[in-house]
């Protein structure tokens, strides 16, 4: 089972990510590696009495300015759908792009890849040394909480009435949005997710054009279950 991390946004509305698992960011790194050697091929061939010396340090400066400008990811990262974050849940400042950088000398260089491996296998945020000293990690793009409509509720359609007929004309991503909302509400209790649950219910209740019930949940459920049973 893959390791999660929660991350609470500045709105405080908590997000749950998917951590990146080792054999991913080895292959991330192997993409990345590769396509900077073809770079250095072809400016060895250029001018191949300098470029020699410039290798490591043209590597760390590729690591630092692709995730800085490119929203936490490398090369490697965006074809694989991983991310850096800031522990906090924002994309990683120059400083922690720089600081991840430089870590890469002693976690994967000067170890053979030992020591940063160790620590992204046994730390509970999998971090490497890297990221421990810039407050980072590596992520899955798509939040863990993502789940699809048949997920969702099983209806015994045989004795099962629907309230709001008008809800057909809801669509799946609508109704996927109400029921995470839910589930993360019940689990977080949060204030952010409660006035977000009236929100929700507001915004129904004027597209069904009814009056909003009293209790929210509940109506929200009940759009739910209708969807289900007049869509399936």
């Amino acid at each position: 089972m893959r390791a999660k991390i929660e991350i609470t946004t500045a709105q405080h509305v908590v997000i749950e990510y998917q951590l990146a698992t080792i054999g991913e960011r080895i292959l991330a790194l192997f993409l990345d590696s590769f396509m900077f050697y073809l770079i250095i091929l072809f400016l060895m061939i250029m001018i191949p009495s300098v470029i020699i010396y410039l290798v490591l340090p043209l590597f760390l400066l590729y690591h630092i300015f692709a995730e800085w400008m490119w929203g936490g990811q490398s090369v490697g990262k965006r074809i694989l759908g991983l991310k850096v974050l800031s522990i906090d849940g924002s994309l990683p400042s120059f400083n922690q792009s720089m600081l991840r950088s430089i870590f890469y000398i002693l976690d994967y260089f000067f170890t053979g890849g030992t020591l940063g491996l160790l620590l992204i296998g046994t730390t509970i945020r999998h971090q490497r040394l890297g990221d421990i000293a810039a407050g980072t990690t590596v992520i899955r793009m798509k939040s863990s909480d993502h789940m699809n409509l048949s997920a969702i509720l099983s209806i015994d359609k045989s004795n099962y009435e629907v309230t709001y007929e008008n809800v057909k004309n809801f669509d799946e991503q609508q109704i996927i949005l109400i029921k995470e909302t839910i589930n993360k509400y019940k689990k977080y209790h949060s204030d952010t997710y409660k006035d977000l649950l009236i929100d929700l219910a507001d915004l129904c209740s004027k597209k069904l054009g009814v009056e909003r019930p009293r209790e929210t949940i509940h109506f929200l459920n009940t759009i739910i279950r209708d969807y289900v049973m007049l869509t399936r």
